[in-house]
């Protein structure tokens, strides 16, 4: 546990650098999007490239791990439906919460796995950042399409578009 924690705590140090910076050192928003825009579009990425690129993928490992991932990734999905009518979600609401409920951090993930198991568990993890990528992104979509995000529902409003643009 020691050596997670000695993982985790330089990401809370470096969040921590982050507002250090924004309050004192007159960082304003636009440099922070800029950052970030940096760091989800090329830093992170160009990352994963390399060291999955380089990784030896042991199925008979990954392909569990990240079964079980999944599964408990829908588990989680489900188990918060109920709440939609019992909590009086509009919409909106509820979405959010579905999809609040099933997100992961993936910086904090590679960074406990990779330290925690070295760079033989880079295959394993990046079967598992892909199953778990391709999960909560279709759920989300799906949530959002059939109306849990909007009034009528994605779905209702595209195919109602395209209806109308077929009769005009």
């Amino acid at each position: 546990m020691g050596h997670i924690a000695s993982v985790i705590i330089p990401i809370f140090l470096l969040i921590g650098l982050g507002i250090l910076l924004k309050s004192k050192a007159g960082f304003n928003d636009e440099f922070w999007r800029s950052v970030e825009r940096l760091t989800f579009s090329g830093l992170f990425p160009s990352l994963l490239f390399v060291k999955i690129s380089a990784a030896d993928i042991d199925w008979s490992t990954s392909s569990p791990i990240a079964s079980a991932i999944i599964i408990s990734i829908l588990l989680t999905a489900a188990a918060t439906v109920p709440f939609r009518r019992l909590l009086g979600f509009n919409p909106e609401q509820f979405v959010a919460v579905f999809q609040g409920a099933f997100r992961s951090n993936a910086y904090v993930g590679i960074a406990i796995t990779l330290s925690v198991f070295g760079d033989n568990a880079t295959g394993a993890m990046a079967v598992t950042l892909l199953s778990v990528g391709v999960t909560i992104n279709f759920l989300g979509v799906w949530a959002i399409c059939i109306g849990w995000g909007t009034k009528n529902g994605l779905a209702a409003g595209v195919i109602s578009q395209s209806a109308a643009s077929r009769t005009h």
